[in-house]
């Protein structure tokens, strides 16, 4: 007999364990896990999330609560690959890395409470760009994304994950969109690790993106922006202007600085980030040491705003914001600020007051900020399925227990009613008892006093009032004492 036979024999009993063996599987543990979660977010229950800004070099993490749809920043950390490991470059070795060092980082925290993770990927491993489209319904929108994601990617769309944010509308015509695509096996990946380690992944998003939607909903109407996001390899150009978002990767990073001060002072890196980190531009030597190749990324910056002028229009910038890693190197704002020509960009308060290096985890921070629609949400297909089955069950769920507690208490209320309808007929049958008692004891009062009536009235006829009066009034006496 087949293995398939023994666990379910035809029979009712078998038909009903097929209904219930879903319960048992990982999709619906994930669904009570949210059935929970939903639970504790309606009664104010702070809910514990984390937001991950996976770079190249270092995971920066952080923890945040939401209160009474209140969120809170809890605590940030940063870990470091090391100085052979390059997130973007190591394909095989990836998932096994990062799987490592979040195991080593969550062991405390998978004790108390299934965790929750929203993160970016780094840019270079993702494709995204602002196009323009026109005017037309979301169900077209997503089939012209499409399209435009098989004209613009040389890639077969089947071994991609894309998705796409639209933009405010500034015309009647038509309207930008920014579409982002990574490879699928990248997303599935992270996915497996996270099954693993029981953790759920809630978003998958892209850096750039992410900066844009939350630095939009904090600007002026009309104000404009350029942010410099300064990677350990590479530099994301963000421009967020009145017509949306626009976004080019550049591959100079901060390592190519660390090197070469290291080169030309003969010091090691190590040394060399202490350096930079505490004296900055500020140290003669080490400003020599930096000098070219900080104008080479002047310069590289400058030809890429070029290209965004050529594309979207010259449009003058309001300010400058330097984010990252390498934004720490003290003078180096003034500097992009003289050779740019832009004023500083002061950061949003609630990100200084709950950050200890606001320029570092600016990006999490963005991710935590920004939870919830809209969003690229780079989600494989079968875990959008999954997903979606899992949000109809706890609808239904919902639902069914909704109506269920309608019933609920439709049918205590008909108890109670029928209680105390039960309780007003028992009052008006003792009422109606006690008036046919007292019925019964006037009528027998009357026979006893008939008789005493009959000599009254023949003691009147013959005069003798008084005497008959004195006579009743002792009988009366001591017939009711």
């Amino acid at each position: 007999m087949k293995f398939r036979q023994v666990l379910f024999p035809s029979s009712p009993k078998a038909h009903a364990l097929r209904l219930i063996a879903p319960t048992f599987s990982k999709e619906s543990a994930r669904f009570w896990e949210e059935i929970k979660t939903q639970i504790r977010e309606l009664f104010g229950y702070p809910v514990r999330r984390f937001a991950l800004d996976i770079g190249s070099h270092s995971v920066k993490i952080i923890s945040y609560v939401k209160r009474l749809g209140r969120l809170e920043l809890t605590a940030c950390e940063q870990i470091s690959y090391g100085e052979r490991f390059d997130y973007t470059e190591a394909d095989s070795r990836r998932s096994a890395f990062l799987k490592q060092i979040l195991e080593d980082f969550f062991v405390p925290e998978m004790r108390r409470e299934p965790l929750r993770l929203s993160l970016t990927l780094p840019s270079s491993l993702t494709f995204i760009q602002r196009t323009n489209l026109p005017v037309i319904s979301s169900r077209l929108l997503h089939r012209a994304v499409e399209f435009e994601v098989k004209d613009k990617i040389p890639m077969p769309v089947a071994e991609l994950v894309w998705g796409y944010l639209p933009l405010p509308e500034t015309s009647r015509v038509s309207r930008g969109v920014v579409l982002a695509a990574v490879r699928k096996q990248v997303v599935k990946d992270l996915f497996h690790m996270a099954g693993e380690m029981n953790l759920t992944i809630d978003r998958v998003d892209v850096g750039p993106a992410v900066i844009y939607q939350y630095l939009r909903a904090k600007m002026a109407p009309g104000q404009t922006l350029l942010v410099l996001d300064l990677g350990a390899h590479t530099t994301d150009v963000i421009a967020i202007t009145k017509t949306g978002f626009w976004s080019r990767t550049v591959t100079f990073g901060g390592f190519k600085l660390v090197q070469a001060a290291s080169q030309n002072l003969g010091m090691a890196a190590h040394e060399v980030e202490k350096i930079m980190q505490e004296q900055g531009l500020e140290n003669a030597r080490l400003k020599t040491a930096l000098e070219s190749k900080i104008e080479d990324l002047a310069r590289e910056l400058k030809r890429t705003l070029t290209l965004y002028q050529q594309e979207l229009g010259a449009q003058a910038f309001d300010g400058l914001l330097l984010l990252g890693g390498l934004a720490r190197l003290r003078g180096l704002d003034a500097f992009f600020s003289s050779a740019l020509q832009l004023p500083g960009y002061e950061m949003p308060p609630e990100i200084i007051s709950e950050l200890k290096s606001p320029r570092v985890f600016f990006q999490a921070a963005c991710l935590a900020h920004t939870e919830g629609p809209p969003s690229l949400n780079l989600i494989p297909q079968e875990e959008r399925k999954i997903r979606s089955r899992s949000s109809l069950k706890m609808n239904f769920f919902l639902y069914t227990a909704l109506l269920g507690l309608v019933l609920f208490l439709q049918i205590l209320g008909s108890v109670f009613e029928t209680r105390k309808t039960k309780a007003l007929d028992q009052a008006l049958e003792q009422k109606i008892m006690r008036y046919e008692e007292d019925k019964k004891q006037v009528r027998m009062l009357e026979e006893r006093i008939k008789p005493w009536a009959v000599f009254f009235e023949d003691a009147v006829m013959r005069g003798h009032q008084k005497d008959l009066i004195l006579r009743i009034l002792d009988e009366l006496e001591a017939a009711f004492p």
